[in-house]
Protein backbone atom coordinates (compact mmCIF):
# COMPACT_ATOMS: atom_id res chain seq x y z
CA UNK A 1 0.00 0.00 0.00
CA UNK A 2 2.65 2.29 0.16
CA UNK A 3 4.05 2.22 -3.27
CA UNK A 4 0.28 2.74 -4.03
CA UNK A 5 -0.06 5.69 -1.91
CA UNK A 6 3.48 6.85 -2.90
CA UNK A 7 2.27 7.06 -6.75
CA UNK A 8 -0.36 8.35 -5.66
CA UNK A 9 1.15 11.12 -4.17
CA UNK A 10 4.04 11.49 -7.35
CA UNK A 11 0.79 11.88 -9.88
CA UNK A 12 -0.94 14.13 -7.74
CA UNK A 13 2.20 16.32 -7.71
CA UNK A 14 2.93 15.76 -11.40
CA UNK A 15 -0.87 17.01 -11.84
CA UNK A 16 -0.42 20.03 -9.70
CA UNK A 17 3.25 20.76 -11.20
CA UNK A 18 1.76 20.52 -14.70
CA UNK A 19 -1.91 22.54 -14.35
CA UNK A 20 0.50 24.93 -12.77
CA UNK A 21 2.92 25.02 -15.76
CA UNK A 22 -0.30 24.64 -18.03
CA UNK A 23 -1.83 27.59 -15.88
CA UNK A 24 1.51 29.82 -16.35
CA UNK A 25 1.71 29.00 -20.58
CA UNK A 26 -2.17 29.80 -20.61
CA UNK A 27 -1.98 33.29 -18.96
CA UNK A 28 1.30 33.87 -20.66
CA UNK A 29 -0.66 33.24 -23.94
CA UNK A 30 -3.88 35.48 -22.58
CA UNK A 31 -1.19 38.34 -21.83
CA UNK A 32 0.58 38.59 -25.00
CA UNK A 33 -2.67 37.83 -27.42
CA UNK A 34 -4.46 40.71 -25.39
CA UNK A 35 -1.49 43.05 -25.71
CA UNK A 36 -1.25 42.65 -29.14
CA UNK A 37 -4.58 43.49 -29.80
CA UNK A 38 -4.71 46.60 -27.85
CA UNK A 39 -1.49 47.34 -29.94
CA UNK A 40 -3.06 46.71 -33.41
CA UNK A 41 -6.29 48.11 -32.08
CA UNK A 42 -4.32 51.56 -31.51
CA UNK A 43 -2.19 51.59 -34.62
CA UNK A 44 -4.99 51.08 -36.99
CA UNK A 45 -7.24 53.28 -34.48
CA UNK A 46 -4.32 56.45 -35.04
CA UNK A 47 -3.79 55.77 -38.88
CA UNK A 48 -7.53 56.48 -39.74
CA UNK A 49 -8.21 58.77 -36.91
CA UNK A 50 -4.83 60.32 -35.82
CA UNK A 51 -2.72 62.97 -36.31
CA UNK A 52 -1.82 63.07 -39.68
CA UNK A 53 -5.66 61.76 -40.70
CA UNK A 54 -6.80 65.85 -38.65
CA UNK A 55 -4.05 67.74 -40.38
CA UNK A 56 -4.87 66.37 -43.82
CA UNK A 57 -8.92 67.03 -43.15
CA UNK A 58 -7.89 70.72 -41.35
CA UNK A 59 -5.72 71.47 -44.80
CA UNK A 60 -8.52 70.21 -46.78
CA UNK A 61 -10.93 72.30 -45.14
CA UNK A 62 -8.41 75.55 -45.48
CA UNK A 63 -8.09 74.71 -49.61
CA UNK A 64 -11.76 74.17 -50.14
CA UNK A 65 -12.12 78.05 -48.27
CA UNK A 66 -9.46 79.10 -50.74
CA UNK A 67 -10.81 78.00 -54.02
CA UNK A 68 -14.46 79.33 -52.93
CA UNK A 69 -12.53 82.73 -52.51
CA UNK A 70 -11.02 82.04 -55.79
CA UNK A 71 -14.45 80.97 -57.43
CA UNK A 72 -16.13 84.11 -56.29
CA UNK A 73 -13.96 86.63 -57.55
CA UNK A 74 -13.15 84.89 -61.13
CA UNK A 75 -17.23 84.99 -61.11
CA UNK A 76 -16.72 88.90 -60.63
CA UNK A 77 -14.37 89.57 -63.04
CA UNK A 78 -16.39 87.63 -65.38
CA UNK A 79 -19.40 89.50 -65.14
CA UNK A 80 -17.30 92.54 -65.25
CA UNK A 81 -15.84 91.50 -68.72
CA UNK A 82 -19.28 90.41 -70.03
CA UNK A 83 -20.68 93.44 -69.50
CA UNK A 84 -17.44 95.23 -71.10
CA UNK A 85 -18.48 93.09 -74.16
CA UNK A 86 -21.84 93.43 -74.08
CA UNK A 87 -21.33 97.14 -74.14
CA UNK A 88 -19.40 96.82 -77.01
CA UNK A 89 -21.04 94.83 -78.93
CA UNK A 90 -23.68 97.04 -78.37
CA UNK A 91 -21.69 100.23 -79.66
CA UNK A 92 -20.93 98.29 -82.89
CA UNK A 93 -24.22 98.50 -84.21
CA UNK A 94 -24.86 101.86 -83.41
CA UNK A 95 -21.30 102.98 -84.82
CA UNK A 96 -22.37 101.06 -88.34
CA UNK A 97 -25.62 103.10 -88.21
CA UNK A 98 -23.73 106.42 -87.39
CA UNK A 99 -21.55 105.56 -90.87
CA UNK A 100 -24.07 104.83 -92.86
CA UNK A 101 -26.18 107.52 -91.89
CA UNK A 102 -23.44 109.92 -92.18
CA UNK A 103 -22.59 108.22 -96.39
CA UNK A 104 -26.68 108.60 -96.47
CA UNK A 105 -26.06 112.03 -95.74
CA UNK A 106 -23.13 112.79 -98.33
CA UNK A 107 -24.81 111.33 -101.22
CA UNK A 108 -28.69 113.32 -100.28
CA UNK A 109 -25.82 116.66 -99.83
CA UNK A 110 -23.86 115.57 -103.57
CA UNK A 111 -27.89 115.04 -104.99
CA UNK A 112 -29.00 118.48 -103.54
CA UNK A 113 -25.83 120.03 -105.37
CA UNK A 114 -26.28 118.71 -108.45
CA UNK A 115 -29.57 119.37 -109.09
Amino acid sequence: MNDKDSLLEELGELKDSSSSSFDKNFYFKLIIIFSLTIYISIHIGEMLFGVNSIDVMNSLKESKKILYREVENIKSQNAKLQKIYFEQLELKPIVKELNLTDEVEDNNRSIVTTD
